[in-house]
């Protein structure tokens, strides 16, 4: 056969498109999650332009048969990440409501899921490492029931896989003397650890109360990028014996900017509970296409199509590495 009779050799065109990977929460107007969703029923704006949904994948705490992928998934396979960080204060208005919780929480601990991994810090002067990450819920129940108010942070044991201690070594977190800086602490020793991650404040707020309102540290604004990186979401608790006071909003802020959830317990402290816990049970992870962003912050929009509930997603998208300031 002559050369020229031979078919032309045939060239296909390849493209890779970018995806990035959004947690999101989907819950009913009274708190229970939303099951049984597609990317229909979501709609993702960044920077006000709708990005367009691959697919959605809903995860537990229990373990995936068979997720898309080991690494984008690695997470729902091992279980779910849940730190408590519990504020503590002898203040009249705070103790009783942190007492509460305690107490409440002790007796939540069975509802996670046997693969749950469950660490717990407290924050007075400066943060504490308590308990590292665990499935043992006998420690964690001991940590609920006495290190929070009474532990020295000297022996947060053996961890079971990823450890928060390298990052969170009492040395390193001795200048972390306001919530600010220690919610950087926290996301940068949940970084590494692949996947979502859900925080859980239980305390009194934070900021600094002048003239002009509330503000936060600039610290914070360190925090909120660290805490979106590490796909980190902050359910807060607000113990206060307040219909309302001035340091909630910090409570708020972060819960917002990271897809958590804020609730004050003083009244319905069973229904405050319920619906973290509900919000904890379950998320989707969103396969996004990722449109030409430049580096840095990006606004992120998140909203339910037609379905009567609340979409709880970050406030923002990161697109660089983390090589911004860092506060001391």
């Amino acid at each position: 056969m002559r050369a020229a009779d031979q078919d032309p050799p045939r060239f296909t065109e390849k493209v890779d498109v970018a995806r990035i990977l959004l947690d999101v929460r989907a819950i009913d107007p009274r708190g229970r999650p939303l099951l049984g969703l597609d990317p229909a029923d979501f709609e993702v704006r960044i920077d006000g332009r709708v990005a367009r949904i691959e697919s959605v994948q809903h995860i537990t705490g229990e373990p995936v048969a068979n997720p898309p992928t080991t690494t984008q998934l690695q997470h729902a396979m091992d279980g779910r990440l849940v730190v408590f960080v519990f504020q503590k204060s002898l203040d009249g208005s705070r103790i009783p409501g942190l007492m509460l919780m305690l107490r409440e929480l002790g007796r939540s601990v069975g509802t996670f899921s046997r693969h749950d991994r469950v660490a717990v810090l407290r924050f007075d002067s400066r943060l504490d490492l308590l308990l590292d990450f665990t499935q043992n819920r006998d420690l964690v129940r001991k940590a609920f029931e006495h290190d929070v108010l009474f532990g020295d942070g000297t022996a947060p044991g053996k961890p079971q896989g990823h450890s928060l201690r390298p990052a969170l070594d009492r040395e390193r977190v001795a200048l972390s003397y306001s919530m600010e800086r220690s919610l950087l602490r926290i996301a940068e020793a949940l970084a590494p650890s692949p996947g979502p991650k859900s925080i859980v404040v239980v305390g009194h707020g934070f900021g600094q109360l002048g003239s002009m309102g509330v503000t936060l540290e600039p610290a914070y604004d360190d925090a909120r990028e660290a805490l979106q990186r590490a796909r980190a979401s902050v359910f807060c608790l607000d113990v206060t014996n307040a219909d309302y006071h001035s340091l909630e909003a910090g409570l708020k802020v972060v819960a917002a900017d990271t897809g958590g959830l804020y609730q004050r317990t003083h009244v319905f402290t069973q229904a405050a509970l319920d619906r973290v816990f509900a919000a904890l049970e379950g998320q989707y992870v969103l396969f996004v296409e990722k449109p030409a962003l430049g580096p840095g912050s990006h606004r992120l929009d998140v909203r339910l199509k037609d379905r009567g509930g609340v979409a709880l997603a970050p406030s923002a998208y990161v697109n660089d590495d983390p090589t911004v300031k860092r506060y001391p």
